[in-house]
């Protein structure tokens, strides 16, 4: 028969074990009979505790319910050496009944604690050592009940020789410690519940747990003597009622959903609409999920790594006893890839066109500086080109002596343009003309002076001194200018004023 899962399984095992623990409570009391029934408990809290290695996910919370069932266990390890091993009236019978109490007091803080750490997000709470070590301190004054009977009062014995005791203060403690930590377990698993449509199923767990928690107090009040003197059996004992109580009281929180676990997980991993394939050690599928197009050349390409085909990209991990494969729809995620590539390609033509634009730009506005610069030294040198000007139209109505004279001044004149040009060239490039520059200037003009036979002495000094005082590259364009107005004066001194000699 196909079973659901692990829960499916699991609690049909622990209904079987608990129907033969029942059984075998009705057998009579004898050894090694007597034995059978604790034994099967004993057997069925040991099978529930392993079963939780692999049903409770989280660390801190799975250790806390697994020591819930080695309390459990406990119970029926201690209950079976009171009634069926430890001599009647002894120091070890009194002690394992004193220790009897120690699972009943831990039971209840161990299931707060791991339903708090639920609550907490599966972290452990701040409250587990202080309550932990709370609860050690109250078992140990259990233990020592012998040194100053607060748990029990002794008040003789009977005609067998069996110590008689009533409850004292410590044993009404120690029943408000566990009906304080039972209620707010619950209160606690409620309160996990953030979705207020789910809360609704804390019923369930309530019921069950409120049930086993009445019916265990009848037994032991009245009930179970009843039945014992009616029929001559006893089915139950307390401690059977307590394990049968916590164990199907935390299988109905994990079947309810209240508290994440590996329940049935085939079922859910069946009703899942991921497209995922578990398969067995031999590759085969083994479960597929609900929304499962996964074929088994897929399965068989995707065990070496992830492969992408036809907008999926299917994956594979190794599992305990198989392998899980599964496939994501990257369909979208190529789409939008694509259309990334497309706008990326459209923006790197766009920043290409925005950096030509920019360079045509520059470019436009260098030349523009370059003209504003060589119009505004044009309209320096244009004086001095004019009379270049005139001066070479009237050459023609001149005598040879006259021709030369004229063509030394006009050699003067191309001097002053040249070298004025070039000093101002020099500072519209971001450079200082310097004293190099000037003296340079000067000493060409002065030459074609020469060649004139203009004496030249007293304005050669003249440009000593003003190549002498120059500071900045201003001042050198200034300073040319001065000179060339002092070889103008020299040239009209010695030839005449005008443009024409």
């Amino acid at each position: 028969m196909k079973t659901r899962g692990y829960y499916s399984r699991t609690l049909i095992i622990l209904i079987l074990l608990t129907g033969a623990a029942v059984v075998g409570r009705c057998f009579p009391s004898e050894l090694p009979t007597r034995l059978l029934g604790g034994t099967i408990y004993s057997v069925t809290a040991a099978f529930w505790t392993v079963s939780l290695t692999y049903r409770i996910g989280p660390d801190h919370t799975r250790k806390l319910m697994m020591a819930v069932g080695i309390m459990l266990a406990a119970v029926f390890v201690l209950q079976s050496f009171r009634y069926s091993l430890a001599p009647l009236g002894s120091l070890s019978e009194r002690l394992s009944w004193f220790a009897y109490y120690v699972p009943f007091t831990f039971i209840p803080l161990l299931s707060f604690l791991a339903a708090l750490s639920v609550e907490r997000g599966f972290d452990q709470s701040g409250w587990d050592l202080p309550l932990i070590t709370a609860c050690i301190v109250l078992d140990a004054l259990l233990l020592t009940n012998d040194l100053h009977q607060w748990f029990q009062v002794y008040t003789g014995t009977d005609g067998r020789g069996v110590v008689q005791a009533e409850p004292g203060p410590l044993f009404y403690a120690a029943m408000a410690w566990v009906a304080f930590f039972t209620a707010a377990a619950i209160v606690t698993i409620y309160k996990r519940l953030r979705v207020r449509e789910f809360r609704s199923r804390i019923w369930i767990p309530a019921l069950i747990s409120g049930t086993g928690i009445f019916v265990t107090s009848v037994w032991d009040v009245f009930l179970g003597d009843m039945i014992q003197s009616a029929f001559g059996i006893k089915p139950f004992r307390v401690g059977d009622l307590v394990l049968i109580t916590v164990i199907f009281s935390w299988e109905s929180v994990f079947a309810s959903g209240l508290i994440p676990s590996n329940s049935d997980y085939e079922g859910l991993f069946s009703s899942m609409k991921l497209d995922a394939v578990i398969c067995g050690a031999g590759g085969s599928p083994a479960l597929r999920s609900a929304g499962s197009v996964i074929s088994d050349e897929q399965i068989e390409r995707a065990a070496p790594g992830p492969y992408t085909e036809g907008g999926l990209r299917i994956s594979s991990r190794p599992i305990r006893g198989g392998r899980i494969v599964w496939a994501d729809d990257i369909s979208g995620i190529e789409r939008l890839k694509k259309e990334l590539s497309e706008v990326s390609s459209e923006l790197e033509e766009s920043v290409a066109l925005l950096r030509k634009e920019g360079e045509i730009a520059d470019e436009r506005a260098a030349l523009s500086a370059r003209k504003a610069i060589y119009e505004d030294i044009y309209l320096q040198m244009e004086p001095s080109l004019a009379r270049i000007g005139r001066q070479a139209e009237a050459l023609e109505d001149l005598d040879e002596a006259a021709v030369k004279a004229a063509l030394g001044r006009l050699c003067v004149l191309g001097a002053y343009v040249k070298r004025g040009i070039n000093l101002r060239l020099i500072r519209a490039g971001g450079g200082e003309p310097d004293r190099n520059d000037l003296e340079l200037s000067m000493e060409e003009s002065l030459k074609y002076l020469d060649l004139c036979g203009a004496d030249t002495s007293e304005l050669r000094k003249n440009a000593e001194d003003m190549a002498a005082g120059l500071i900045s590259g201003a001042d050198a364009v200034s300073c040319y200018d001065r000179f060339e107005g002092l070889a103008e004066d020299l040239l009209d001194r010695t030839f005449g004023k005008g443009d024409s000699i």
